[in-house]
């Protein structure tokens, strides 16, 4: 069995065994893409939705592809579009689209929205798709990139910002030069928000409390307050409860690793503070490192790592400023 399908249907045995879920929820991928990368997630979101299905064998989404264009599409290569870009980056500018208002728009509960990182952010046409359709309101968003070096973080938080009343969840991101891992990634990203997404959804053992599910034994939490209330120093919340981040001083073997993912990257010095286990599509360690701008400063990035298991050499994904 291929890890992709194994992935699918480990995810669909462990959350949705006992439950009794809405049959073929409908989803809106939508996606603009410029080369062709961005729309290489974006059918790859699409078929891994459309391949879950539940106890009963019934399909639990019904996703559609949706692609963005504009009315002047931007030049052919890449560096011409980022310069042509630019202006309309920095002054938080859209761009014209076609059939801007997304057809059936009230009959999708989940949309998933993807985009090339430009700047730093998602690229303008996207802007102009949010502008058209109400921001999102009232949807659960889901947002999803591709970028050279990293932007997940930063485009993802400036979309939640500029969607106030959208319940925008966890983001996904991939390198342009880690197009070849995309199915297993997604797949295993699917995995970890299928529960978000079918809402109407609880395992046995859960309650569910405005919503939301969680265990019966932990209490129910929607909010970061309601699990926590205030955070303490070091704490983050995780699926609406809270734990401590594990970072840890960086040993030898750390090091090591650090140096080996970084050895090709020269955009920025990045010198590792500490290390942080995690389980994400496309990394498994945190370096927070400090780094330095042309201005002098040293603001901090987060170098995401993939360590492969067995003899393969570890891998940068991203960094996060």
């Amino acid at each position: 069995m291929k890890v992709r399908n194994y992935i699918i249907a480990a995810a669909a045995l462990l959350m949705l065994a006992g439950c009794t879920c809405n049959q073929g929820k409908k989803v809106a991928v939508v996606y603009y893409s410029q080369t062709g990368n961005t729309k290489v997630v974006a059918e790859a979101i699409a078929k891994t939705l459309n391949d879950l299905t539940g106890p009963d064998g019934k399909a639990l989404f019904n996703a559609k592809l949706v692609s963005i264009e504009p009315v002047k599409p931007y030049p052919d290569t890449f560096e011409a579009t980022i310069e042509e870009s630019r202006e309309e980056c920095m002054k938080n500018l859209g761009r014209e689209i076609k059939d801007p208002v997304l057809k059936d728009y009230d009959k999708y509960d989940v949309i998933f929205i993807g985009y090339p990182v430009w700047f730093g952010t998602y690229a303008p046409p996207v802007k102009s798709f949010l502008e058209a359709n109400n921001k999102l309101a009232g949807k659960t968003v889901v947002p999803f990139c591709t970028y050279g070096t990293g932007g997940r973080v930063n485009s993802a938080s400036t979309l939640a910002y500029n969607c106030p009343d959208a319940k925008v969840i966890d983001s996904y991101g991939i390198s342009d030069k880690r197009l070849d891992q995309v199915d297993d990634e997604v797949s295993f990203f699917i995995s970890t928000i299928a529960g978000k997404l079918l809402k109407d959804c609880c395992k046995e053992g859960e309650c569910k409390k405005d919503g939301e599910c969680c265990k019966k034994d932990e209490g129910c939490c929607k909010k970061d307050e309601d699990c926590c209330g205030k955070h303490a120093e070091g704490e983050t919340c995780t699926d609406g409860c809270c734990d401590k981040e594990s970072w840890r001083e960086l040993t030898e073997e750390d090091s090591a690793i650090f140096a080996a993912a970084t050895e090709n990257f020269d955009r920025m010095p990045l010198e590792p503070l500490r290390v942080k286990n995690v389980t994400l599509p496309g990394a498994n360690r945190i370096y927070e490192c400090i780094t330095e701008t042309r201005f002098g400063d040293k603001p901090k990035a987060e170098v995401y790592v993939l360590v492969p298991a067995g003899e393969g050499k570890p891998e940068l994904t991203a960094v996060e400023r």
